[in-house]
């Protein structure tokens, strides 16, 4: 019998969500590059000439081409103030479409900001509940106006939690567990589709193992969202390309077609892109995950086609990736409780077996 239906969990009115304190968040105006905004962008381009690029598969496809089409003539108009001008409001602007979980477009109005904030709102909730490590009172870092011009929602002792923060805070915490827990040593992470770098700044913004790596494999335009975004707020690390050669340590960037580099992870996660990738993209994503065989495999994607007749966004459920049960063995799959993706995304956590 075909499954018609699925399971999610329903999205309820915030008490405290009144579209209010996202509204703060909006008065800002756009922001002016500096010089480390210039300088990073100058440093995109000229990665950006020299790096052959690979085609956006399923539904980045028509993101690049009908969304972020204004952001990508920037990287081809190689006038790096103008890029710099862009990426210091990427969130205000097309760049970032698709990989947040919300449109700037669509908070102009007073019950856009509403939505939003009770989103953010019913997430935090969320991470209070099921994140002990966050204890009961979530502590939020400060976020810096200036990397990217942020919105979100702003508490009253004016700190920004963006739409996204929570699920990162709570998968940053969840990963870092799990090293912990199993004593890795120099432990590597690889993430697919690590986006603008959410999760990143999480990881390196708390405590975590000694000699952590971060590596973040996507497309190309996105990775330099990333390194901007990155070079801003962890300024103290060191992030590299992976263009020729592999670095060991710190933060890696990696370019969707240069993913042959990796060579190995300790845990391989992947956070709502996977599903909505070509399946020749998740095929070679999956024979990754075999080749180098980590320790864990954590994932959360759709598991439901919610357009079954579109001819745009033709989606890879979550059961048809093909993990090999031979190498790996699945210890839970479960609703996933954070907002947005129609309720249709359920977290998965896997682990290598041993022979």
């Amino acid at each position: 019998m075909k499954r018609l239906t699925f399971p999610h969990i329903a999205t309820e009115r915030h008490p405290n969500a009144t579209g209010k304190r996202v509204a703060l968040s909006l008065r800002s105006r756009l922001l002016k590059p500096d010089k480390k905004d210039v300088e990073v962008a100058r440093e995109i381009l000229e990665i950006h000439a020299n790096l052959k690029h690979a085609a956006a598969t399923g539904e980045w496809k028509w993101v690049n081409a009908n969304k972020r089409s204004a952001y990508l003539r920037l990287l081809e108009k190689g006038n790096a103030i103008d890029l710099a001008k862009c990426l210091a409001n990427m969130f205000r602007n097309d760049a970032v479409y698709g990989i947040i979980s919300s449109d700037f477009s669509k908070i102009a109005t007073k019950k856009g900001q509403l939505n939003l904030e009770n989103q953010i709102l019913l997430d935090i909730d969320t991470l209070e509940e099921f994140d002990e490590s966050e204890q009961k009172n979530v502590e939020w870092n400060q976020r810096s106006r200036n990397h990217g011009n942020p919105y979100g929602y702003v508490t009253r002792d004016n700190k920004l939690i963006s739409v996204d923060t929570a699920r990162h805070v709570y998968y940053a915490n969840k990963i870092i567990s799990l090293l912990k827990d199993n004593v890795i040593k120099n432990p590597t992470v690889v993430e697919i589709g690590g986006g603008y770098g959410g999760l990143c700044r999480e990881l390196f913004s708390r405590p975590r193992p000694v000699g952590l790596a971060y590596v973040n494999c996507d497309l190309p335009e996105t990775l330099y969202l990333c390194y901007y975004f990155l070079k801003k707020s962890l300024p103290s690390i060191r992030i590299e390309w992976a263009i020729e050669k592999m670095p060991t340590s710190g933060i890696v960037l990696v370019p969707a077609q240069r993913k042959g580099l990796i060579k190995r992870a300790d845990l391989f996660f992947n956070s709502l892109s996977l599903s909505e990738m070509g399946r020749q993209t998740v095929k070679e994503y999956m024979a990754l995950l075999h080749r180098i065989k980590p320790k864990y495999f954590l994932h959360t994607n759709s598991n439901f086609v919610l357009f079954p007749d579109s001819e745009r966004h033709v989606e890879v459920t979550a059961s048809e990736f093909g993990v090999k049960d031979s190498l790996f063995k699945r210890l839970y799959m479960a609703l996933s409780p954070w907002q947005g993706g129609g309720g249709r995304s359920r977290e998965y956590l896997y682990v290598r077996k041993e022979k």
